[in-house]
Protein backbone atom coordinates (compact mmCIF):
# COMPACT_ATOMS: atom_id res chain seq x y z
CA UNK A 1 0.00 0.00 0.00
CA UNK A 2 1.13 3.53 -0.88
CA UNK A 3 2.33 5.58 2.01
CA UNK A 4 1.23 9.04 2.82
CA UNK A 5 3.43 11.87 2.89
CA UNK A 6 3.11 11.79 6.61
CA UNK A 7 3.88 7.72 6.83
CA UNK A 8 7.31 8.41 4.72
CA UNK A 9 8.28 11.37 7.03
CA UNK A 10 8.00 8.87 9.70
CA UNK A 11 10.06 6.17 8.31
CA UNK A 12 13.01 8.82 7.04
CA UNK A 13 12.17 10.47 10.68
CA UNK A 14 11.93 13.86 9.48
CA UNK A 15 9.14 16.53 9.56
CA UNK A 16 6.48 16.04 6.44
CA UNK A 17 7.78 19.66 5.52
CA UNK A 18 10.90 18.04 4.48
CA UNK A 19 9.46 15.36 2.68
CA UNK A 20 7.42 18.15 0.70
CA UNK A 21 10.46 20.19 0.01
CA UNK A 22 11.94 17.31 -1.47
CA UNK A 23 9.05 15.75 -3.45
CA UNK A 24 8.37 19.36 -4.82
CA UNK A 25 12.31 19.78 -5.74
CA UNK A 26 12.51 22.63 -3.59
CA UNK A 27 15.67 23.89 -1.61
CA UNK A 28 16.09 23.29 2.07
CA UNK A 29 16.61 19.66 2.54
CA UNK A 30 20.56 18.32 3.22
CA UNK A 31 22.05 16.48 -0.03
CA UNK A 32 22.01 13.35 1.87
CA UNK A 33 18.90 13.34 3.25
CA UNK A 34 17.62 14.41 0.23
CA UNK A 35 18.57 11.35 -1.29
CA UNK A 36 17.40 9.08 1.53
CA UNK A 37 13.69 10.81 1.20
CA UNK A 38 13.28 10.64 -2.67
CA UNK A 39 14.31 7.07 -2.77
CA UNK A 40 11.15 6.60 -0.24
CA UNK A 41 9.20 8.87 -2.52
CA UNK A 42 9.91 6.96 -5.22
CA UNK A 43 9.04 3.29 -3.97
CA UNK A 44 5.64 4.36 -2.99
CA UNK A 45 4.37 5.26 -6.61
CA UNK A 46 5.32 9.68 -6.08
CA UNK A 47 7.09 11.37 -9.21
CA UNK A 48 9.62 14.27 -8.48
CA UNK A 49 8.92 17.04 -9.49
CA UNK A 50 11.37 18.92 -11.68
CA UNK A 51 11.72 22.70 -11.95
CA UNK A 52 11.64 23.49 -15.51
CA UNK A 53 14.77 26.56 -15.87
CA UNK A 54 12.31 29.64 -15.24
CA UNK A 55 11.07 27.71 -12.21
CA UNK A 56 15.10 27.18 -10.71
CA UNK A 57 15.48 30.82 -10.62
CA UNK A 58 17.44 31.39 -7.86
CA UNK A 59 16.07 33.15 -4.51
CA UNK A 60 17.73 36.72 -3.41
CA UNK A 61 17.86 37.64 0.21
CA UNK A 62 18.99 40.31 1.57
CA UNK A 63 20.92 40.99 5.14
CA UNK A 64 20.48 44.26 6.77
CA UNK A 65 22.48 44.73 9.97
CA UNK A 66 20.89 47.65 11.65
CA UNK A 67 23.50 50.04 13.10
CA UNK A 68 22.95 52.44 15.90
CA UNK A 69 25.08 55.39 15.26
CA UNK A 70 25.29 55.58 18.84
CA UNK A 71 26.34 51.88 19.47
CA UNK A 72 30.37 52.09 20.07
CA UNK A 73 31.96 49.77 17.64
CA UNK A 74 35.11 48.67 19.53
CA UNK A 75 32.60 47.41 22.33
CA UNK A 76 31.04 44.62 20.10
CA UNK A 77 32.20 41.05 20.34
CA UNK A 78 32.07 38.88 17.93
CA UNK A 79 28.23 37.69 17.71
CA UNK A 80 27.90 39.80 14.14
CA UNK A 81 30.30 38.24 12.81
CA UNK A 82 28.62 34.67 14.66
CA UNK A 83 24.94 35.10 13.08
CA UNK A 84 26.34 36.55 9.59
CA UNK A 85 27.97 33.36 9.32
CA UNK A 86 25.25 31.12 10.28
CA UNK A 87 23.11 33.97 7.55
CA UNK A 88 26.06 32.27 4.93
CA UNK A 89 25.73 28.82 5.75
CA UNK A 90 22.00 28.45 5.87
CA UNK A 91 21.65 30.39 2.08
CA UNK A 92 24.35 27.99 0.49
CA UNK A 93 22.59 25.39 1.60
CA UNK A 94 18.91 26.63 0.36
CA UNK A 95 20.96 27.88 -2.91
CA UNK A 96 20.15 31.73 -1.82
CA UNK A 97 22.26 34.29 -3.33
CA UNK A 98 22.80 36.31 -0.42
CA UNK A 99 23.61 40.64 -0.02
CA UNK A 100 24.62 42.31 2.64
CA UNK A 101 24.02 45.63 3.69
CA UNK A 102 24.46 48.35 6.46
CA UNK A 103 21.10 50.41 7.44
CA UNK A 104 20.30 53.35 9.74
CA UNK A 105 17.40 54.47 10.89
CA UNK A 106 17.69 57.40 8.70
CA UNK A 107 18.11 55.25 5.67
CA UNK A 108 15.69 52.07 6.74
CA UNK A 109 12.43 53.40 4.76
CA UNK A 110 14.51 54.01 1.64
CA UNK A 111 16.65 50.41 2.14
CA UNK A 112 13.56 49.01 2.23
CA UNK A 113 12.08 50.31 -0.42
CA UNK A 114 14.82 49.60 -2.53
CA UNK A 115 14.75 45.84 -1.54
CA UNK A 116 11.62 45.94 -3.31
CA UNK A 117 12.65 47.48 -6.21
CA UNK A 118 15.77 45.14 -6.94
CA UNK A 119 13.19 42.34 -6.44
CA UNK A 120 14.41 40.60 -3.39
CA UNK A 121 12.73 37.63 -2.89
CA UNK A 122 13.09 38.07 1.17
CA UNK A 123 14.97 40.06 3.97
CA UNK A 124 16.54 39.23 7.57
CA UNK A 125 17.29 41.96 9.85
CA UNK A 126 19.88 42.42 12.87
CA UNK A 127 17.98 44.04 15.15
CA UNK A 128 20.07 43.99 18.06
CA UNK A 129 20.41 48.03 18.17
CA UNK A 130 17.54 48.72 16.70
CA UNK A 131 15.40 50.88 19.70
CA UNK A 132 12.75 52.90 17.95
CA UNK A 133 8.65 52.22 18.75
CA UNK A 134 8.05 52.22 14.69
CA UNK A 135 7.07 48.91 14.02
CA UNK A 136 4.62 49.28 11.71
CA UNK A 137 7.51 49.64 8.52
CA UNK A 138 8.17 45.75 9.15
CA UNK A 139 4.35 44.59 9.93
CA UNK A 140 3.53 46.55 6.10
CA UNK A 141 6.76 45.57 4.38
CA UNK A 142 5.35 43.05 1.89
CA UNK A 143 8.12 41.16 1.11
CA UNK A 144 8.79 37.65 3.85
CA UNK A 145 10.73 39.25 6.26
CA UNK A 146 12.82 38.00 9.44
CA UNK A 147 14.12 39.89 12.65
CA UNK A 148 17.19 38.70 14.48
CA UNK A 149 17.62 39.47 17.60
CA UNK A 150 14.80 41.62 18.66
CA UNK A 151 11.48 40.42 19.20
CA UNK A 152 8.33 42.92 18.65
CA UNK A 153 5.84 41.45 21.32
CA UNK A 154 2.13 42.26 20.50
CA UNK A 155 3.22 42.97 16.59
CA UNK A 156 2.96 41.10 13.05
CA UNK A 157 6.61 40.53 12.69
CA UNK A 158 8.53 36.96 12.23
CA UNK A 159 11.43 36.93 14.91
CA UNK A 160 14.25 34.53 16.20
CA UNK A 161 15.81 35.51 19.35
CA UNK A 162 17.79 34.30 22.44
CA UNK A 163 15.40 32.80 25.12
CA UNK A 164 17.06 35.50 27.83
CA UNK A 165 14.13 33.68 30.39
CA UNK A 166 16.56 30.62 30.32
CA UNK A 167 20.19 32.55 29.56
CA UNK A 168 19.21 34.48 33.33
CA UNK A 169 17.40 31.43 34.97
CA UNK A 170 20.25 29.49 34.33
CA UNK A 171 23.37 31.82 35.64
CA UNK A 172 20.93 32.74 38.75
CA UNK A 173 20.50 29.22 39.38
CA UNK A 174 23.90 28.28 39.26
CA UNK A 175 25.15 31.18 41.38
CA UNK A 176 22.26 30.77 43.93
CA UNK A 177 23.09 26.72 44.29
CA UNK A 178 26.61 28.19 45.33
CA UNK A 179 25.10 30.17 48.27
CA UNK A 180 24.83 33.93 46.41
CA UNK A 181 21.75 35.53 47.47
CA UNK A 182 22.98 38.95 46.79
CA UNK A 183 22.97 39.55 43.17
CA UNK A 184 23.65 42.34 40.94
CA UNK A 185 23.42 42.83 37.29
CA UNK A 186 25.27 45.36 34.53
CA UNK A 187 23.70 46.31 31.56
CA UNK A 188 23.54 49.61 29.24
CA UNK A 189 22.41 52.66 30.34
CA UNK A 190 20.71 53.53 27.00
CA UNK A 191 17.78 51.89 25.41
CA UNK A 192 18.21 48.97 22.89
CA UNK A 193 15.36 46.74 22.76
CA UNK A 194 17.29 43.34 22.99
CA UNK A 195 18.68 44.65 26.79
CA UNK A 196 15.63 46.06 27.53
CA UNK A 197 14.42 42.57 27.64
CA UNK A 198 16.95 40.79 29.03
CA UNK A 199 17.29 43.17 31.82
CA UNK A 200 13.28 42.35 32.44
CA UNK A 201 14.13 39.10 32.44
CA UNK A 202 16.83 39.20 35.38
CA UNK A 203 14.31 40.60 37.73
CA UNK A 204 11.82 37.98 36.22
CA UNK A 205 14.08 35.31 37.18
CA UNK A 206 15.07 36.50 40.44
CA UNK A 207 11.71 36.59 41.48
CA UNK A 208 11.46 33.52 40.39
CA UNK A 209 14.00 31.75 42.13
CA UNK A 210 12.68 33.52 45.24
CA UNK A 211 15.87 36.05 45.06
CA UNK A 212 15.28 39.82 46.23
CA UNK A 213 16.26 42.20 43.92
CA UNK A 214 18.32 45.21 45.53
CA UNK A 215 17.93 48.55 43.27
CA UNK A 216 21.69 49.31 44.95
CA UNK A 217 23.23 46.07 43.01
CA UNK A 218 21.81 47.07 39.16
CA UNK A 219 24.59 49.12 37.57
CA UNK A 220 23.72 50.35 34.12
CA UNK A 221 27.13 51.25 31.80
CA UNK A 222 26.87 54.43 30.10
CA UNK A 223 27.56 52.74 26.36
CA UNK A 224 28.45 56.47 24.96
CA UNK A 225 31.66 56.92 27.39
CA UNK A 226 34.04 54.60 26.18
CA UNK A 227 36.13 53.37 29.09
CA UNK A 228 33.36 51.42 30.79
CA UNK A 229 35.73 50.02 33.24
CA UNK A 230 36.20 53.94 34.95
CA UNK A 231 32.21 54.51 34.29
CA UNK A 232 31.86 51.04 36.38
CA UNK A 233 34.22 52.46 39.17
CA UNK A 234 32.09 55.98 39.31
CA UNK A 235 28.72 54.01 40.24
CA UNK A 236 30.07 51.85 42.97
CA UNK A 237 31.72 54.85 44.66
CA UNK A 238 27.96 55.52 45.35
CA UNK A 239 26.64 52.76 46.38
CA UNK A 240 27.65 51.44 50.11
CA UNK A 241 28.29 48.23 49.31
CA UNK A 242 28.43 45.70 46.36
CA UNK A 243 26.62 42.54 45.84
CA UNK A 244 28.95 39.30 46.00
CA UNK A 245 28.05 38.60 42.06
CA UNK A 246 27.16 39.87 39.13
CA UNK A 247 25.16 38.87 36.06
CA UNK A 248 26.17 40.81 32.76
CA UNK A 249 23.97 41.25 29.66
CA UNK A 250 26.77 40.53 28.00
CA UNK A 251 30.39 39.31 27.77
CA UNK A 252 32.22 42.68 27.37
CA UNK A 253 30.40 44.50 30.03
CA UNK A 254 31.26 41.25 32.43
CA UNK A 255 35.34 41.80 31.58
CA UNK A 256 35.03 45.58 32.26
CA UNK A 257 33.30 45.10 36.03
CA UNK A 258 36.20 42.24 36.40
CA UNK A 259 39.14 44.87 35.68
CA UNK A 260 37.35 47.72 37.77
CA UNK A 261 36.68 44.98 40.67
CA UNK A 262 40.17 44.19 40.03
CA UNK A 263 41.75 47.84 40.38
CA UNK A 264 39.57 48.25 43.18
CA UNK A 265 41.74 45.59 44.92
CA UNK A 266 38.49 43.02 45.22
CA UNK A 267 39.32 39.15 43.83
CA UNK A 268 37.48 37.78 41.29
CA UNK A 269 35.94 35.11 42.35
CA UNK A 270 36.75 35.40 45.74
CA UNK A 271 35.07 38.41 46.22
CA UNK A 272 32.79 39.01 43.99
CA UNK A 273 31.46 36.37 41.35
CA UNK A 274 31.04 37.42 37.61
CA UNK A 275 28.74 35.66 34.52
CA UNK A 276 28.72 37.15 30.91
CA UNK A 277 26.13 36.50 28.37
CA UNK A 278 27.33 35.83 24.41
CA UNK A 279 30.52 33.29 25.17
CA UNK A 280 32.37 35.14 22.62
CA UNK A 281 36.27 35.28 22.48
CA UNK A 282 36.73 38.11 24.77
CA UNK A 283 36.19 35.17 27.48
CA UNK A 284 39.62 34.13 27.51
CA UNK A 285 40.95 37.76 27.68
CA UNK A 286 41.11 37.32 31.37
CA UNK A 287 42.46 35.14 34.29
CA UNK A 288 40.21 33.32 35.24
CA UNK A 289 38.54 32.44 32.15
CA UNK A 290 34.97 34.03 32.00
CA UNK A 291 32.03 32.08 32.58
CA UNK A 292 29.29 32.57 30.71
CA UNK A 293 25.49 31.84 28.90
CA UNK A 294 26.67 30.41 25.66
CA UNK A 295 24.25 31.86 23.10
CA UNK A 296 24.53 30.35 19.84
CA UNK A 297 24.64 33.02 17.15
CA UNK A 298 25.54 31.09 14.08
CA UNK A 299 21.92 28.78 14.85
CA UNK A 300 20.43 31.75 15.28
CA UNK A 301 21.65 33.12 11.88
CA UNK A 302 20.49 29.29 10.54
CA UNK A 303 16.73 29.41 11.92
CA UNK A 304 16.16 33.18 10.48
CA UNK A 305 16.92 31.92 6.66
CA UNK A 306 14.63 28.85 7.73
CA UNK A 307 12.29 30.79 8.60
CA UNK A 308 12.30 32.88 5.63
CA UNK A 309 12.62 29.94 3.27
CA UNK A 310 9.20 28.23 4.71
CA UNK A 311 7.61 31.74 4.31
CA UNK A 312 8.82 31.88 0.20
CA UNK A 313 8.45 28.39 -0.19
CA UNK A 314 4.67 28.66 1.18
CA UNK A 315 3.74 31.45 0.78
CA UNK A 316 2.69 31.76 4.34
CA UNK A 317 0.65 35.07 6.47
CA UNK A 318 1.38 33.04 9.46
CA UNK A 319 3.86 34.46 12.23
CA UNK A 320 6.12 32.64 14.01
CA UNK A 321 8.36 33.85 17.00
CA UNK A 322 10.98 31.44 17.83
CA UNK A 323 13.49 31.50 20.88
CA UNK A 324 16.71 29.71 20.71
CA UNK A 325 17.91 28.11 24.13
CA UNK A 326 21.34 28.95 25.93
CA UNK A 327 23.81 26.48 27.85
CA UNK A 328 25.83 28.12 30.73
CA UNK A 329 29.59 27.87 30.17
CA UNK A 330 31.08 27.68 33.61
CA UNK A 331 34.59 28.95 34.41
CA UNK A 332 36.81 30.31 36.35
CA UNK A 333 35.03 33.64 37.44
CA UNK A 334 32.40 31.98 40.36
CA UNK A 335 32.85 30.89 43.15
CA UNK A 336 30.83 30.21 46.58
CA UNK A 337 30.42 34.03 48.04
CA UNK A 338 32.30 35.56 50.79
CA UNK A 339 32.07 35.43 54.43
CA UNK A 340 33.09 39.08 55.04
CA UNK A 341 30.71 42.51 53.21
CA UNK A 342 32.28 43.34 50.30
CA UNK A 343 32.58 46.89 50.41
CA UNK A 344 33.00 49.61 47.13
Amino acid sequence: MKLTVRKIAEVAKVSPAAVSLVLNDKPGVRPELREKIADLLIENGYTIKKKDAAEAVIKRILYLYYKDSSWIPYMRNDFLTRVLNGVERACRLNRFSLSVANVEYETLIGMLGDAQDMDYDGVVFLGTEYKHAEHSIFEKFPLPFVCIDRSFSGHFINSVTIDDNIGNYQAISHLKELGHTKIGYITSQQAYGAYEHREKSFYSMMQKLDLEVHEDYIFKLDFFQKDLQKNFIKLSQTRRNLPTAFVAANDIMALSVIFALTQQGLRVPEDVSVIGFDNSDVCFMTSPHLTTTHADWERLGELAIKRLQHIIADNSTEIHNLQLGTNLIVRGTTAPPPSHTVSS
